[in-house]
């Protein structure tokens, strides 16, 4: 939801016109201090018809991190610009600036050093393609040194459809700071300089009885995936026999880690050639395996055989 709140006339009727023209928007009615407020808890972006000065004395005591904040884009009284306030990259400030921009026919102000030298920003960088940022990463230095123009290794487990990449961002081998480094390999620590993104690039096979929970599972994964030097952040998917389509355990494993699970019927999983068949499992459910079978059933290949 887009919050607007406006205070004077001329704010008031371009507000009103996003209303109208933008669906997911609401007008926030009242006092500037009260409506934002209750726009605060409500929604992913705000539009202030208001002068960044006033603004930004407004949204300082909300304030908490560019995490959790909803983007703030400010109009000024005769619609010519729409300024990007703060939450540019993760509260969408910038997209929602163009928006305004683009709605009300204004100039988008955009001030993040990503956007205005044309380089690709670190904190959403793959987001398209899945990567999910390591905690610890270090985006002031690596950001700084990108639009800065100065060299940052790009090293990679495998190849991924990046698309085009700043002229200063060279493809090695060996980790260089400052880096950027896209693994679903944890074996050794990446130097201080470093920016890592976990690629969706694991799917995890699971075969459980009746009844087990989704912290035994979750449990037996991290410890199965710590032994193997691998990134819980790239589970791309879990995968099992489709009688478990109603396993609460698996279901909420599943949606505690945020990711789909791909369920195989007995009749495939039985053709597929394991490491390590089980005639007690194929006696239970009709197919020697399960969380091997599944996995390769998904078209992946196993990188750790299966774990009790």
């Amino acid at each position: 939801m887009i919050g607007l709140i406006a205070v004077t006339a001329n704010g008031r009727r371009n507000a009103a016109h996003l209303a109208e023209a933008w669906p997911d928007a609401r007008l926030y009615e009242g006092k500037a201090k009260g409506a934002l407020y209750q726009a605060w808890s409500e929604c992913d972006g705000i539009v202030l018809f208001l002068a960044t000065g006033a603004a930004v004395r407004l949204i300082a005591p909300l304030l908490e991190s560019k995490n959790r904040d909803p983007g703030i884009v400010t109009v000024d009284d005769a619609a010519s610009f729409a300024v990007a306030l703060c939450g540019g990259h993760d509260g969408g400030a910038n997209a929602l600036a163009s928006r305004v921009a683009d709605t009300l026919g204004a100039v988008a102000v955009v001030t993040t050093a990503s956007d205005s030298t044309g380089v690709s920003a670190l904190d959403s960088f793959g987001q398209d393609l899945g990567f999910r940022l390591e905690e610890g990463s270090n985006l002031a230095a690596v950001g700084t040194a990108l639009v800065s123009g100065e060299k940052v290794c790009l090293v990679s487990n495998r190849r991924w459809p990046l698309g085009p990449l700043p002229e200063n961002v060279v493809r090695e081998e060996e980790w260089e700071a400052p880096l950027v480094l896209i693994s679903d390999r944890i074996e050794q620590p990446p130097p201080s300089e470093s920016v890592v993104y976990r690629p969706p690039s694991l799917i995890a096979g699971i075969g459980c009885s009746r009844g087990t929970g989704a912290d035994e599972i979750i449990g037996l994964l991290e410890t199965s995936l710590k032994e193997a030097d691998l990134s819980r952040k790239s589970v791309a998917a879990l995968a099992s026999i489709d009688v478990k389509r109603d396993e609460e355990g698996l279901l909420e494993a599943a949606e505690r880690m945020d990711v789909p699970i791909h369920f195989h019927p007995a009749e495939v999983l039985s053709t597929v050639d394991v490491p390590n068949p089980s005639e007690l499992v194929r006696g239970a459910v009709g197919t020697p395996s399960v969380a091997e079978a599944a996995v390769v059933s998904c078209g992946a290949e196993l990188v750790m055989e299966k774990r009790k």
